[in-house]
């Protein structure tokens, strides 16, 4: 997998079931490209963008992500602001 489909995994501390009875008991979110974030901003408000956005880089449903505890939740905005970074500003 190169750099720019690299993907992070966050493991989740409550656990959820997907549509199809499955359990997630971790994500894997890769990196958001300048597409993702076009089709983000076509949602009505900023809670409905980002869960849109969270849905697209995870491959899971709106619903699935609604189902995420307020922790694992934040975790995954911890992930994503981590992954606006890039490299240069780890060499900083």
């Amino acid at each position: 997998m190169s750099e720019t489909t690299a993907k992070i995994t966050i493991e989740l501390d409550y656990p959820i079931t997907d549509g199809e009875g499955k359990e997630i008991k971790k994500l894997e979110m890769r990196r958001a490209k300048a597409k993702d974030l076009r089709k983000m901003q076509m949602q009505k408000n900023e809670a409905d963008q980002e869960v849109f956005l969270f849905a697209n880089l995870t491959d899971l449903t709106l619903e699935d992500i609604d189902e995420l505890d307020i922790c694992d939740y934040q975790k995954v905005q911890t992930a994503f602001k981590g992954m606006t970074k890039g490299k240069s500003a780890q060499n900083t």
